[in-house]
């Protein structure tokens, strides 16, 4: 099979029925490897809200420091709840010390005390970060 680029391979996918879309996103996992918008794209295609959770579990398993499955996955865990959500962040934070995303949003899932520690603490890792500093003050208004 040829190397196509992941817009190929997703254009294809989505000019097909669910079950054909799978195939191909699949095959493309198959062949060129696991990469993050390829997984995304799988996870989309499922309906069932376990089965999303199951394809992004699976897919961090083998990129396990990508930000954006990891971010997918959280946003999948806050629909059910934010404890835990919480509870996903605590170590993901150790994995990806330096994601303000990651950071932020376990800083908004928290309450307000426990929010103005984490704030408190990314600021120490990461003191360059104007977000992390414009979320903090937005957090103490």
């Amino acid at each position: 099979m040829c190397d196509l680029p992941d817009a190929v391979r997703l254009e294809a996918a989505r000019l097909h029925n669910n079950g054909g879309a799978k195939a191909i996103l699949a095959n493309a996992a198959q062949h060129v490897g696991q990469t993050t918008n390829i997984c995304l794209a799988a996870a989309d295609f499922e309906h069932d809200i376990k089965a999303k959770k199951r394809a992004l579990r699976k897919t961090l398993e083998h990129i396990p420091d990508s930000v954006r499955l990891r971010k997918d996955t959280i946003d999948l865990k806050k629909k059910s709840s934010a404890a835990d959500s919480c509870i996903l962040l605590a170590p993901v934070l150790e994995t990806i010390p330096l994601s303000v995303e990651l950071r932020l949003a376990l800083a908004w899932l928290e309450t307000h005390e426990r929010a103005k520690a984490v704030l408190s603490e990314a600021r120490g890792a990461l003191p360059t970060s104007h977000e992390l500093w414009t979320d903090t003050a937005h957090l103490l208004e």
